[in-house]
């Protein structure tokens, strides 16, 4: 009969929140109902109002993105990481789970094992052999993690993050050159 949201504004923070909302309501039959103010889909202004919340909310996104992205940007571009680190490095900082007021990225012991792997994958070892020779140092990973490993460029010292124009020497100790 219904879906309960407690505020329509985290419903979606996607463009797309109001055609689902109207999918739901109109093909479907489904009532929304906005829990902190009562407002359901039944009528007709209700969902009016229930849409102009959606569209109050993406407009808040919008702008707010507007506002964090160039932080983002030269955060980036001033060599310091967005997001999770690979396998084989530790991250601290104020983005990081390891919170401190400077971020810092650092090798682990996976990898000091994965700085190895790359000397053999360097001297010709083949990607199953280099899987084995990490198994037997107790370091265990799959042949489809070596080969995301060998082209992610975060591994020398690069960021390629989506939101820059160009690759940026990142402050983290590069595994490879």
């Amino acid at each position: 009969f219904a879906i309960a949201v407690f505020i329509m504004s985290r419903f979606s923070r996607n463009v797309k929140s109001i055609s689902i909302v109207e999918e739901l309501v109109e093909v479907y039959k489904v009532n929304i109902i906005e829990v902190s103010t009562g407002q359901t889909t039944e009528t007709e202004d209700g969902k009016l109002a229930i849409y102009d919340k959606l569209l109050v909310a993406r407009r808040e996104n919008v702008n707010r993105l507007r506002m964090t992205i160039p932080g983002m940007i030269r955060y980036l571009k001033a060599g310091f990481w967005l997001g999770n680190v690979p396998i084989g490095y530790d991250h601290s900082g104020p983005r990081a789970k390891q919170h401190s007021h400077v971020q810092i990225i650092t090798l682990n012991n996976e990898g000091k094992a994965l700085r190895q792997a790359w000397e053999w994958k360097l001297l010709g070892e083949r990607d199953f052999i280099i899987e084995k020779k990490l198994a037997a140092i107790g370091f265990k990973i799959t042949r489809k993690q070596l080969f995301n490993i060998w082209r992610n460029p975060f591994y020398c010292g690069i960021n390629t993050n989506s939101l820059l124009d160009e690759p940026v020497y990142g402050k983290w100790e590069k595994m490879i050159s």
